[in-house]
């Protein structure tokens, strides 16, 4: 059987207003919850995606250390300390079964999407659960080949839209697969987008206008070997427009999600710009799809971005792993931009060994909640692992300083958001949006720079 990239991109390329320095933490951040928690065995366990839900968080993956199966679902709901609640593994016993996305549903409970694969043949998965963890109903779907799923979302009669790939129809090679259900599962539509050659979709969501839109990467269209694919549906699934986004190398497209004026933020890798052999590929578009700004983030190794959030500040979030920054081979990395995308800080998290991270959601308290795999630490091979962070993305009050990443963009200038970098010549002020500032400071972020704009300290003015 032929194993879909979903999850192993990283595979494709090796008062009186104060000024204070970043680092000081305000009152108020010392209050937020902060923790690292690992789930797993003796053998490996993997984490995929995290939510908010009622009174914590829910983390769904799989594992091999339980269940009765190769590989079972595993759910595990904690407290907003991080503390289990339950666990859950679910499985047929004779199928390797995957979670790779969680979502809550109308009805307070959970519909988890994924794959199962039965004598070599993978299946799309729909799990509903309530809100003890308990399997209500399961459906798969698929054909004669390999059909996966890596997306779903709830529509507002209750039903739910999934997609991934499928081998079993469309082209013959891999193109996206969309399904559209009741609130049972039962499927009202399928649908196949693509060409000749491959596609995924990794990111589906319900829109305003009852549409549906898809996210991924093509190797049909587009300007280079893969690029970043948008697909707008109808109610019926059926193509109002398409999109494509990327360079004259490889782009892939994760997460995308509503923006506050009807257009949408996107966000995934990219190999033909940026600093290294992949950055964070951030694509601001419009309702149509016509693109607004992009802007890369990354090192001089590879950067891979996989989650992007809305931010109660009006900018984003964005998540993946790192391999240019940060303590192991691969380490979590959050990227925190202003509404146009320019950055504001960033964070590695992580230790020695392979720390992935895979999904980032703010939490009501204005951090972050994190999921994704390690082998740092926990119980034994690779485990789960939950991260929630402070507003800053912090974990710990002692936590090395953040790295010095290199941002370029489309639209306007970025600026370089290193901490206690140093640059020659004389400095000046600019606010969290480029502007320089020669008057009174308010209340708010700002940025000392050099001339050339290379590097700069942040301080925060309250």
């Amino acid at each position: 059987m032929m194993v879909s990239p979903a999850f192993d991109l990283h595979q494709v390329v090796s008062g009186r207003r104060s000024v204070l320095l970043l680092g000081l933490l305000p009152a108020v951040l010392a209050a937020q919850v902060t923790f690292q928690r690992t789930f797993g065995g003796p053998a490996d366990d993997f984490g995929h995606a995290a939510m908010v839900c009622p009174g914590g968080y829910l983390l769904c993956g799989w594992t091999y250390s339980f269940g009765t199966g190769d590989a079972d679902q595993h759910l595990v709901r904690t407290d907003e300390q991080g503390s289990t609640i339950w666990t859950r593994v679910h499985g047929s016993g004779s199928a390797e079964e995957n979670g790779l996305k969680v979502k809550t549903t109308l009805d307070t409970g959970f519909v988890v999407v994924g794959y199962s694969i039965h004598s070599g043949r993978a299946n799309m998965t729909l799990t509903k659960i309530d809100a003890r963890g308990d399997s209500l109903w399961a459906r798969e779907y698929g054909g004669s080949l390999d059909d996966m799923a890596y997306a779903v979302d709830q529509t507002s009669d209750s039903g739910f839209i999934i997609a991934g790939g499928t081998y079993s129809f469309g082209s013959g090679r891999p193109n996206i697969y969309a399904v559209r259900t009741d609130g049972q599962g039962d499927t009202i539509w399928t649908k196949t987008y693509g060409g000749a050659d491959e596609e995924y979709a990794f990111s589906a969501i319900a829109t305003r206008d009852s549409g549906f839109m898809l996210c991924g990467w093509t190797r049909s269209f587009g300007a280079g070997m893969a690029d970043i694919y948008i697909i707008k549906t109808d109610a019926m699934g059926d193509t109002h427009w398409t999109r494509t986004y990327g360079g004259p190398e490889d782009e892939y497209g994760h997460t995308v999600r509503h923006t506050l004026d009807g257009g949408y933020i996107v966000a995934g890798s990219t190999l033909s710009s940026g600093a290294g052999e992949a950055d964070f590929y951030l694509v601001r578009i419009d309702s149509r799809g016509d693109t607004l700004w992009t802007r890369t983030f990354g090192g001089d190794s590879s950067d891979l971005g996989h989650s992007v959030d809305l931010t109660s500040d009006g900018g984003y979030i964005i998540t993946g792993q790192t391999s240019s920054f940060g303590a192991g081979n691969w380490d979590a990395w959050l990227v925190k931009t202003d509404s146009l995308g320019d950055a504001l800080w960033t964070r590695t998290v992580g230790d020695s060994g392979d720390d992935r991270c895979y999904s980032v959601q703010q939490t009501a308290d204005g951090g972050y909640i994190v999921a994704g795999s390690t082998n740092s630490s926990g119980a034994g091979l690779f485990d789960a692992w939950l991260v929630k962070t402070d507003s800053r993305g912090r974990v710990a009050v002692a936590e090395r300083a953040e790295p010095r990443p290199r941002f370029r963009g489309s639209g306007r200038a970025s600026i370089n958001t290193a901490v206690g970098a140093r640059a020659p010549g004389a400095m000046s002020l600019h606010d969290a949006c480029g502007r320089k500032v020669t008057g009174p400071l308010r209340t708010g972020v700002y940025f000392t720079t050099a001339p050339d704009r290379s590097a700069a300290k942040v301080i925060v003015v309250h």
